[in-house]
C-alpha cells in the first residue's frame, strides 16, 4: 500500500467516523422527531441546530460512501428501507445498528455472488 492510499484511507475512515458518530449523537432527536415539531420543541430541542447536524451526518455518510464505492453505493437507499420492513420500528436506537448490520449482510452476498461465479467473466471494476 502506498502513501497516498493510505492517506486517502485516513480521510475516508475520518469522516466516515464523523458522519457515524453524529449519527449515534442524534438517536434521541430523531425519535422526538418522529413525534412532531412540537413534541421535540417541549423537550428543549432545538430544531434548526437538529436539523443541521442530521443533515451533516447523512450528508458525510453518502458522500463517503458515494465517493469510494462508486455504483455500489445505490444498496445503502435500500437497505434502511428494508430494515424498517424487516423490524417493524422506527425507532432510531434500533434501526441504526440493524442497518449497519443488514448493510454489511447484503453486500457481503452481493460480492459472494458476484466473486463465485460459473462463467469465466466476474463483475468487478
Amino acid at each position: 500500500m502506498s502513501f497516498e492510499d493510505l492517506v486517502v484511507l485516513l480521510i475516508f475512515f475520518g469522516i466516515y467516523a464523523l458522519g457515524v458518530t453524529l449519527s449515534i449523537a442524534s438517536t434521541k432527536v430523531l425519535n422526538a422527531l418522529l413525534l412532531r415539531d412540537n413534541y421535540a420543541k417541549s423537550h428543549g430541542l432545538s430544531l434548526n441546530t437538529s436539523r443541521f447536524v442530521i443533515i451533516l451526518a447523512t450528508s458525510l455518510i453518502a458522500r463517503n460512501v458515494t465517493t469510494f464505492a462508486d455504483p455500489k453505493a445505490f444498496i445503502g437507499l435500500a437497505i434502511l428501507h428494508l430494515s424498517r420492513q424487516i423490524f417493524k420500528t422506527s425507532n432510531h436506537k434500533i434501526l441504526l445498528p440493524a442497518v449497519f448490520l443488514f448493510g454489511t449482510i447484503v453486500m457481503l452476498i452481493c460480492n459472494s455472488i458476484t466473486q463465485v461465479t460459473t462463467s469465466e467473466y466476474t463483475l468487478s471494476y
